[in-house]
């Protein structure tokens, strides 16, 4: 059956339109033309990142994943990026989510300015960096433990407060006659009874120790003064004075006791021979 005019046209339509959908969409970054620059890298964990993934130069798209090959420890990632990118020696590449989302790119830093270039065909640094599963694994795991503390605590707060319980269970009349002698005692306190309770409630023992406190105050005051006997002998200078010299007059007839003991002792003098 032979295809009419007006289907070929619109085949040959729909397969334009494909066609100018596919340019739109690669036809930025496919370029046969243009010679890519090659590096690689190596990482232990690459979760979500894919061949065609972007290759980003401090947040700028300058490249794309190329080829991933599994190793025994490592993973290493083959990426291109284009010709007069700047990857230093002391680069450094790690896996960046792209959004909340998901999505992978590998981030590339610039660098030191003294570091040499980094020539095609030559190796990143790579460094490992928490990705959002191990995020997760991590806050996962703090719940987890936060759940187990929650529970022993609930545990051992039962055991406390059963074990209190059967305390007060074992101990309640004693803790009734306690709490009744304590009523009874501040009862006889409240009403005067008792010496304790009278020296308590006594206005006039009150007054007279008042009184007394006043006294003793009045005659600090007068002996800080000087006034009368007590406050001369503490006041007055000439008195210290005497008193000291009297003080060492006393000390200098000690030493000439002392001296004269000491000749007789040794049977000087006329006392010496007696």
């Amino acid at each position: 059956m032979a295809i009419s005019v007006e289907k070929k046209v619109g085949i040959f339509f729909i397969l334009g339109l494909i066609l100018f959908g596919f340019m739109l969409e690669v036809g930025e970054k496919w370029n046969p033309f243009e010679k890519k620059v090659m590096y690689k890298t190596f990482l232990t964990s690459i979760t979500g990142l894919k061949i065609g993934d972007p290759v980003r130069l401090a947040g700028v798209d300058v490249g794309k994943i190329d080829k991933i090959t599994i190793l025994e420890e490592k993973v290493q990632i083959d990426f291109e990026v284009k010709p007069g990118t700047k990857i230093k020696a002391d680069s450094v590449a790690t896996l960046r989510l792209t959004n909340l989302l998901g999505g992978q790119f590998l981030g590339i830093s610039f660098g030191s300015p003294g570091a040499p270039i980094l020539p095609p065909g030559g190796t990143v640094k790579g460094r490992d960096v928490a990705n959002i599963d191990i995020i997760v694994d991590n806050v996962s795991e703090v719940v987890q433990d936060a759940k187990l503390l929650i529970t022993q605590l609930n545990e051992n707060q039962n055991e406390v407060m059963g074990k209190i319980s059967a305390i007060l269970d074992d101990n309640r009349t004693n803790l009734q006659s306690s709490i009744a002698n304590i009523n009874s005692i501040t009862t006889k306190l409240d009403r005067g009874d008792g010496s304790l309770a009278m020296l308590l409630n006594d206005k006039l023992l009150y007054e007279n120790f008042r009184d007394a406190s006043a006294s003793v105050k009045n005659i600090a005051l007068k002996i800080d003064k000087g006034e009368g006997t007590i406050g001369k002998l503490v006041n007055d200078d000439l008195l210290y004075s005497d008193a000291r010299s009297a003080m060492a007059r006393i000390n200098d007839s000690m030493k000439d006791v002392k001296d004269i003991a000491a000749k007789i002792n040794r049977g000087e003098g006329t006392m010496a021979n007696w």
